[in-house]
């Protein structure tokens, strides 16, 4: 009966051991989707800043250039997200399906481009207003 009770404690700490494995991987990847969502957000609104700054004709290019760089610090914020979401997927390597890597790794590195694009795409307007 004692062997039958260490079994059942056993049991029930793996069971326990397993759940807060479960619970933490639905919590990281719960985190990466919210990460995920406030990159498009930001590389969004960094769009529609370069464009609302490149339509103003009125500003003038010391304004611009400020605006601009501005832009390339939100720009940096969001590179910062996206290394985080790098250092998530690093963690976890080992607990994801190949397939949600490979997934992960697609949009972290269209992000990436996306990212870029916007910081060159900045950086010839910073340049264009010296």
């Amino acid at each position: 009966m004692s062997h039958l009770r260490e079994n059942l404690k056993q049991l029930d700490t793996r069971v326990s051991q397993l759940m807060n494995k479960y619970i933490s991987q639905k919590l990281a990847a719960e985190e990466m989707r919210v990460i995920f969502c406030e990159i498009e957000s930001q590389i969004k609104l960094c769009d529609e800043k370069i464009d609302n700054i490149e339509k103003q004709m009125t500003t003038g290019s010391s304004q611009k250039k400020q605006l601009m760089q501005q832009c390339l610090e939100d720009l940096k914020s969001v590179d910062t997200l996206i290394t985080k979401i790098k250092n998530m997927t690093d963690k976890l390597r080992d607990q994801l399906s190949d397939q949600s890597q490979m997934d992960i790794q697609n949009k972290t590195s269209n992000l990436e481009k996306r990212l870029e694009d916007l910081r060159n795409r900045c950086l010839r307007k910073f340049r264009v207003s010296n």
